[in-house]
């Protein structure tokens, strides 16, 4: 066996960290709370990959990622959404991301697999939406599929009329 892998050696070539471009455009992006609608989230998403690879603008973009949920790895908003519906409520960061937590205990009362078809439901309707509209709020969409799916049944949060 180690005869295999000192032959296996000869070729394996690994690859070498591809150079930084000198001349590449700096990174622009956002400050976490600049981001207020899903245009600013994807251009988020895309600043931090594009900072990542051309290793310029990683301050502002280890700053995202310490606010935002999953930015640092997200390639959509739906992957961002994903881990901001499962943080907890104590895991606030004072921006709009905030929208996209649902409560902990709408989720403590609503059944798993209402809440995997209300994910399926909701990531096919984050991608159509425009760049000019405001991140939504997860609650509000969640109570309104609970509505329309479920004769007019829902939850409700506190301080709000049914």
């Amino acid at each position: 066996m180690k005869l295999i892998f000192e032959n296996w050696r000869k070729y394996l070539k690994e690859a070498a960290p591809a150079p930084v471009d000198p001349a590449a455009p700096t990174v622009k992006l956002p400050a976490a709370d600049e981001i207020m609608t899903m245009g600013d989230l994807r251009a988020a998403i895309k600043g931090v990959r594009r900072a990542k690879l051309t290793k310029k603008g990683l301050n502002v973009a280890y700053e995202l990622m310490g606010l935002i949920p999953a930015i640092g790895t997200a390639k959509t908003v739906f992957d961002i959404l994903r881990t901001a519906y499962a943080s907890i409520d104590d895991d606030k960061t004072g921006t709009a991301i905030d929208k996209l937590n649902v409560d902990d205990q709408i989720t403590a009362i609503i059944d798993d697999k209402i809440e995997n078809g209300f994910m399926k439901f909701v990531g096919t309707r984050l991608g159509k939406l425009g760049d000019d509209v405001p991140i939504p709020d997860i609650n509000k969409a969640l109570i309104a599929y609970l509505k329309k799916n479920f004769e007019n049944r829902s939850v409700t949060l506190p301080g709000e009329e049914q």
